[in-house]
């Protein structure tokens, strides 16, 4: 297990796996049916912010939050993603087809280098991005700022749904700053690669800081080995058969 997440500490290259429509229909489905839960569970919260982290790094959390948000902005929804994952971001990769050069970002605009925060939002297909901008010195003392504060009470009324990609919770204290802000928290554990005992330490952190805990989502499941899935037609009209390789998230 430890030498999987050795390996996965190298797997950066996001290009082709953002969600659209050649996404196989099966993880569009996955991401359809995360999209109405979380809908469903929030359906009575006034603020929609929602913060999601892991227990450790190489779980797939960035790369899951970005297309949750995706699957979200096709329902014609307003959605904000920020990335404070201020360590280690991930959104300006996955978003890298519409970064401008020297694009602000949040850091940015906590230190006050961006005085607007419109300064620092990048739009791709309806969906709005708030990306990390130049790593800083200080990311927990940033995130747990009055500045910080004040732009998630500005942009969550601008927006239907804010949701955040956090820094792993048990590797940083960032995401515990960023716990009051939040309507509620979910926590990504990748299939084969976390076990039970750091997901009850990440989970027992989350409830530490106050955080709501919303749900737990397990990411990259194999879904040839005891799927519903496996070895049968996906249906719904598109007749289209799992591949192998396919995982969903």
């Amino acid at each position: 297990m430890r030498m999987k997440k050795k390996l996965l500490a190298n797997e950066r290259n996001y290009v082709g796996k953002r969600l659209d429509e050649h996404t196989p229909f099966a993880v569009q489905e996955a991401f359809r049916t995360m999209r109405a839960n979380i809908a469903y569970a929030s359906a009575e919260d006034g603020k929609r912010v929602f913060g999601f982290t892991s227990a450790n790094a190489c779980e797939g959390k960035s790369l899951l939050t970005a297309n949750l948000s995706v699957s979200f902005s096709m329902l014609e929804k307003k959605i904000l993603l920020i990335d404070a994952d201020m360590r280690r971001p991930a959104q300006a990769m996955i978003f890298a087809d519409v970064m401008k050069k020297g694009q602000k970002g949040l850091a940015e605009y906590l230190v006050g280098i961006a005085k607007d925060p419109k300064e620092c939002l990048v739009t791709c297909n309806g969906l709005t991005l708030l990306p990390s901008g130049q790593t800083p010195p200080n990311p927990a003392e940033l995130l747990a700022s009055a500045r910080m504060r004040e732009l998630i009470e500005k942009l969550s009324a601008e927006f239907d749904y804010v949701f955040i990609d956090l820094p792993p919770i048990c590797q940083a204290a960032d995401a515990a700053a960023l716990s009051p802000l939040l309507t509620g928290c979910y926590l990504i554990v990748r299939s084969g690669v976390c076990d039970m005992r750091e997901v009850a330490q990440a989970k027992e952190m989350l409830e530490t800081t106050g955080a709501r805990l919303y749900g737990v989502i397990l990411n990259d499941i194999d879904v040839k080995k005891g799927s519903y899935y496996a070895n049968k037609d996906y249906g719904y009209g598109y007749g289209e058969k799992l591949k192998k390789g396919d995982r969903q998230q």
